[in-house]
């Protein structure tokens, strides 16, 4: 018996190295489940093989060791396993965790009833280094190229913990007044916090979507830029209507208040503690095919949002919201933007 449930995580792992899905197949039962670190879930066989096919990627190498096999109750096996993912040159992408529970199927053959997965790390052990995929980009293309993604974020893909945290790694490096380094990073992956937000998020749109702000709603007088901006409020209001299903939200803190603040010069020298290293995040994001965007929206019910995610509101200043997930595509572009001699002045105004 043995053998024939060793057999099961050969057949998953092999099928998943050479694109031979009818054998990945094989290996779930008609109405098994599939989960991802708690944030992505699956149950049928069909729903399972579309997301292992939107999740492939030629050139890995799927290794699986230490299995250990329980009896359950019902003839059900429990089956644990470590498991790394390389990449074409060796290098591991990602490491962690298979807990399953193993049935015989109809054929004959043991089948997953149950899969879950966790991972323990992507890149180096404590998940904090590695390269994870990135796509070559340029300097100037990261830095044209990093648009607000709304409507091509993919909302069913995980977003792996070291992933954002290799973006963070990039953030931290970013400048701060007197190098205080006073920011804090929440990342929200739970699904039940981040319904939350999100119906707060759409209490503050529903606010801005009333009010004279709105973006579909500025530059009237300029047909070609208002029509944009009607663009620019339609993919916000689509944002605000998907928000939860997002599976990470980021929300960078500083210490302090910012609204006890008196002056422009203590204002400019707050925000400019925390803001790039937020961009500096969102730029490392887009070169690993992570979609982002910069909202405040939820700032007017801050104090709610703090209550949620347990940020001690007294103390400290949520700067933003950043929404993250990969892309549907990477193919992004240059933004329209006013000419540079509109708003160049030289030695003086």
């Amino acid at each position: 018996m043995i053998e024939a449930l060793q057999d099961l995580y050969a057949r998953y792992a092999l099928g998943l190295d050479g694109a031979d899905f009818d054998l990945v197949a094989r290996c779930f039962a008609a109405d098994a489940t599939y989960e991802v670190d708690g944030v992505y879930s699956a149950r049928g066989k069909d729903a399972i093989m579309d997301r292992i096919r939107s999740r492939w990627h030629a050139g890995r190498t799927h290794l699986t060791c230490n299995t250990l096999f329980d009896r359950e109750d019902g003839g059900v096996i429990r089956g644990r396993a470590t498991f790394a993912v390389l990449d074409e040159h060796a290098a591991v992408l990602a490491c962690g965790e298979y807990d399953d529970r193993v049935v015989l199927g109809p054929e004959g053959e043991w089948v997953f009833a149950s899969r879950r997965i966790s991972y323990r790390a992507t890149g180096d052990d404590d998940g904090r280094g590695g390269d994870m995929d990135k796509l070559g980009l340029g300097v100037d293309e990261v830095l044209t190229t990093t648009r607000a993604v709304r409507k091509r974020l993919d909302f069913d893909r995980p977003v792996e913990l070291g992933v954002i945290r290799e973006c963070l790694e990039v953030a931290l490096q970013a400048p701060s007044g007197s190098n205080k380094q006073s920011w804090h990073f929440v990342v929200v992956r739970d699904e039940q916090r981040r319904a939350r937000v999100a119906e707060v998020y759409r209490k503050a749109f529903a606010d801005y979507e009333a009010s004279p702000l709105n973006s579909g709603r500025l530059f009237a007088d300029d047909a070609e830029r208002h029509a944009a901006q009607g663009k620019v409020f339609g993919s916000a209001a689509y944002l605000a209507q998907h928000l939860h299903r997002v599976p990470c939200l980021l929300v960078p803190v500083a210490a302090g208040r910012a609204d006890q603040l008196t002056s422009a010069h203590r204002q400019a020298n707050y925000w400019g503690g925390i803001i790039p290293a937020v961009w500096s995040f969102m730029l490392a994001a887009r070169e690993r095919g992570l979609g982002t965007s910069w909202t405040t929206m939820h700032l007017r019910y801050e104090q709610e949002v703090a209550d949620i995610l347990e940020i001690p509101y007294a103390d400290y200043t949520q700067a933003a919201l950043v929404p993250v997930a990969y892309t549907l595509g990477t193919d992004f572009r240059p933004g329209p933007r006013q000419p540079l001699d509109d708003v160049l002045h030289l030695n003086r105004w």
